[in-house]
């Protein structure tokens, strides 16, 4: 039994019932076997024919083949967690240098409006301007006569 849980799962029944039909070849006795064959009883009485040292040996390597696929499964969750982070931490610091590039170019806007108001305060004519100075150069004061 030990050598049929050894051959591919397709070819398995193929092989148990040639076994059945030729127990003189492979030294059993069908009368105690199922009829059809059982993967339950293949599973079963494999480990019958094996060493405790076999059979513990064969149990570890199966954990040890499940804690593998375990492990590599967590390792590949992990491993989308931190791209997922990765991604989310990249995104936001677009953002925020998305935001600091309009802070930037509002604060140049401003500027140059200061800028602009300032050149045309200079600009504009000094003194007049429809108010009466004590200190203007023209003391003319005929037009308050008419």
């Amino acid at each position: 039994m030990y050598a049929l849980s050894q051959a591919p799962e397709a070819e398995r029944p193929n092989i148990y019932a040639h076994m059945v039909q030729n127990p003189q070849f492979y030294g059993i006795d069908p009368r105690t076997m199922p009829a059809q064959y059982d993967p339950n009883y293949v599973r079963q009485s494999a480990g019958m024919g094996q060493t405790v040292a076999q059979a513990t040996a064969a149990a570890g390597r199966e954990r040890a083949q499940a804690d593998l696929r375990d492990y590599r499964a967590d390792v590949q969750a992990d491993r989308l967690d931190r791209t997922n982070i990765y991604r989310d931490r990249a995104t936001a610091t677009t953002q925020q240098g998305e935001q600091r590039l309009a802070q930037g170019a509002a604060r140049v806007a401003q500027g140059a409006a200061r800028v602009g108001l300032a050149r045309a305060k200079a600009a504009a004519p000094k003194g007049g301007g429809g108010k009466s100075t004590l200190n203007a150069k023209n003391n003319d004061l005929s037009y308050l006569l008419n």
